[in-house]
């Protein structure tokens, strides 16, 4: 299945839908490409719905993403990841959060937007 990633702009937050396979060789540039449409339309909240794309291969994967989330983004956006409940294992959230981002891992939208915009 093909990778992709679309943008939707929002009230007070921008939409990411990521679709296809886990791009485990290029996480780091889909990441990179979130932050800088957010940054190009002025969002420092983001909603990215990862409800179709699989889960990463490893708990090794899902550190590193979370590192680098932290990374690229730091503290100064905020980052709701929507993603199915039974794959959600919040290894990529505390990698996150311990380096400095504000990201929640949530499986559903309602809550995800809420804690987003609170």
């Amino acid at each position: 299945m093909e990778k992709q990633i679309a943008f939707f702009n929002h009230p007070g937050y921008l939409r990411v839908t990521c679709t296809g396979e886990f791009p485990a060789e290029t996480y780091r540039e889909f990441l990179t490409a979130i932050r800088y449409e957010a940054h190009k339309s002025g969002h420092s909240r983001i909603l990215i719905d990862a409800f179709a794309l699989s889960a990463p291969a490893t708990d090794m994967d899902r550190f590193w993403v979370g590192a680098d989330i932290a990374d690229i983004f730091g503290a100064q956006f905020k980052i709701a990841v929507l993603f199915k409940t039974e794959l959600i294992s919040r290894f990529t959230e505390s990698a996150a959060v311990n380096r400095g981002a504000r990201m929640k891992v949530l499986g559903d939208e309602g809550a995800a937007l809420q804690w987003l915009m609170g």
